[in-house]
């Protein structure tokens, strides 16, 4: 635990940013995700909020975005969804959504809340001991390491991730997070600006980096306001705070380097190219053991939002489209539905879905699951 205190790195005032109002009421204790922009965040953050419930299942979850209409919002891994209005003030798109969560963080549900991105996992039930870090600090983050983080690698200087933010609700990381956000919001601003000609004034501390794209990028992202304001090295806000090990946040490391404890927060890339394959692989798990309403509402939710043609295709058409597949469980799956087609008078309700599930698991390359899926056709076909 440490305490550090040092002057102010910027020279002119920052403009406020307006926050949401009334502050919603969540309890003592629970999580945050923000999924802003496109409805992919909040599959990621569904994915992310199963393994929480999996490892804390008494921990409150909940998700703010402003993708109202969009069926995940209904699983019951989210204990509450907030519906937000998302700043659209900026040229990069991200920078919005930063923003948004830097007005979460301002307006939090909880007395002591984790607020996480949405590409993670969790992995330990360790993570029911986070909230004991607080008993004597304000705030818990975790370093960025330079072979896992690109503005900690163009600014050269420590930094924290601003991918986990754990606090207790008070004044001083009241004033940390609109700070944050006020700066962030005048760096987001100056890098819309063709030449960053402002940098040189505004943001004297990144004199340091010469090539205009890097200072670009780091202005893009709102950790390098957090380091003027709150870093291993710089504390303008006077907040006791708690420095947590790289298994906290783990964001991968470099092929030289070994993480040597356990992971209890996975946070690496790899979970942006896998949100599809892991959305169907959950509503498979949630059919097979029972679970037919909420995994029916991410199937769907998949197949209009990755797959329209997939669902918009008659049975009989699928069926002749698995046909055409070189892959033998395809093929099988194509007889067995053209011989339940042909069997019926009318297209099942439940065989014009389980087509389009089994295409589903095709597609994302799940050819066990929609074997199985298949198995299901068949048995259709026999009975009829």
């Amino acid at each position: 635990m440490t305490s550090m205190s040092g002057p102010s790195s910027f020279s002119t005032p920052i403009s406020p940013v307006t926050d949401p109002a009334p502050r919603p009421q969540g309890g003592e204790r629970g999580v945050v995700y923000v999924a802003t922009k496109d409805a992919r965040f909040v599959e990621e953050a569904a994915l992310s909020a199963i393994t929480m419930k999996q490892m804390a299942p008494g921990l409150p979850v909940w998700l703010y975005t402003d993708q109202a209409d969009c069926p995940l919002n209904r699983l019951n891994v989210f204990d509450h969804v907030e519906i937000i209005e998302t700043c659209t003030d900026y040229e990069d798109v991200s920078a919005g959504a930063k923003i948004d969560r830097l007005r979460v963080l301002t307006n939090a549900p909880f007395e002591r809340c984790l607020q996480i991105d949405t590409d993670t996992r969790i992995k330990s039930d360790a993570i029911q001991r986070i909230f004991g870090f607080l008993d004597h600090v304000d705030i818990a983050m975790v370093e960025c390491h330079p072979d896992s983080s690109i503005s900690r690698g163009i600014y050269g200087q420590p930094m924290f991730n601003g991918g986990l933010v754990l606090f207790k609700r008070g004044a001083k990381t009241q004033q940390l997070f609109e700070a944050w956000r006020d700066l962030s919001d005048k760096h987001f601003r100056i890098a819309d600006t063709p030449d960053l000609a402002a940098a040189a004034t505004e943001c004297p501390y990144i004199a340091h980096v010469s090539a205009l794209d890097e200072r670009r990028t780091l202005l893009r992202r709102d950790q390098l306001a957090l380091a003027q304001l709150f870093s291993p090295v710089n504390n303008r806000f006077d907040v006791t705070y708690a420095q947590l090990s790289e298994g906290w946040n783990f964001r991968g490391m470099g092929e030289h380097r070994r993480l040597m404890e356990p992971v209890i927060i996975d946070h690496r890339n790899a979970y942006k190219f896998t949100t599809l394959q892991d959305l169907l692989a959950e509503a498979f798990r949630r059919f097979a053991t029972g679970d037919r309403p909420s995994a029916g509402l991410i199937y769907n939710h998949a197949a209009t939002h990755h797959a329209p043609e997939i669902a918009n295709i008659p049975a009989a058409e699928l069926a002749n489209a698995f046909a055409g597949v070189e892959d033998p469980i395809a093929t099988a799956i194509a007889a067995d539905a053209k011989a339940a087609l042909a069997a019926a008078d009318a297209t099942p309700q439940s065989l014009d879905n389980a087509l389009r599930i089994a295409a589903l698991h095709l597609r994302a390359g799940q050819t066990q699951m929609a074997a199985k899926i298949g198995e299901a056709i068949k048995g259709k076909a026999a009975s009829g």
